[in-house]
């Protein structure tokens, strides 16, 4: 029986030892080059491992994703190197991209050796939105100070006055009279209702279309944020 339990002692101690060995030869890190990410834009997360040479075991890296809202754009080859003492290094690299701004907690990369697992550091990346002045091209409002008001003197005063309403009432007659007309020449048709996109649900579509051209990784940045500021402006306006 005491034979029995040193046999046992003897196997625990052993396991334990090639345990604390395998943690000892095998470490696993990953970095950004940054912490902070443009929204739509792609930045590359480092991996390093370092492990013995004699034992084999498989990195495992995510497919799709790192996290909620980070997605994994492509995962690079892997670059192994023998940097002695019976050691290898591995190193390899993920292209990360995310079209939601936010701050998000990267899962962390896992190595499996046997029955042992090595898990990598965990990383924070903030993901930043579009910078908002982009859109001053498009609201590009005069300075009232700096407008020539000459041409003002040549107009009656009632037009001064009251010209905006004056406008806006012949544009008010003019759309009644077109709808008035328009009525009158399908009267008597049946006709479908048209269907109406709302505002978010068309917003979420052309975003979904603009991820899939993935216009930045083939280097037409400025042709992305014209796109995405076109849709930010047609929702504003829906």
């Amino acid at each position: 029986m005491i034979r029995h339990i040193r046999i046992l002692f003897a196997i625990l101690a052993l396991s334990i030892t090639s345990a604390a060995t395998v943690s000892a030869q095998t470490s696993l890190k990953v970095s950004l080059d940054s912490a902070y990410l443009l929204m739509g834009k792609a930045t590359p997360m480092h991996v390093e491992l370092i492990t013995s040479s004699s034992t084999q075991g498989q990195l495992l890296v995510p497919k799709d994703t790192i996290c909620d809202k980070v997605e994994i754009l492509k995962a690079l080859k892997a670059d192994t190197s023998d940097i002695g003492n019976g050691r290898i290094q591995i190193n390899q690299e993920l292209l990360l991209q995310s079209f939601d701004s936010g701050t998000y907690v990267l899962n962390p990369i896992r190595y499996v050796q046997g029955n042992e697992t090595v898990a990598s550091n965990r990383l924070v990346l903030k993901v930043m939105p579009v910078p908002i002045d982009t859109l001053t091209t498009i609201h590009d409002y005069a300075d009232v100070e700096n407008v020539d008001r000459k041409f003002i003197d040549y107009l009656p005063d009632f037009l001064v006055d009251y010209g905006l309403w004056i406008l806006a009432l012949i544009i008010i007659l003019g759309a009644g009279y077109y709808l008035f007309r328009r009525m009158s020449r399908n009267k008597g048709e049946t006709k479908e209702k048209a269907i109406v996109i709302p505002p978010y649900e068309l917003a979420l579509q052309e975003l979904d279309s603009l991820r899939s051209d993935k216009l930045c990784e083939q280097g037409r940045e400025r042709e992305f944020y014209t796109r995405l500021t076109d849709i930010l402006r047609q929702y504003l306006q829906g």
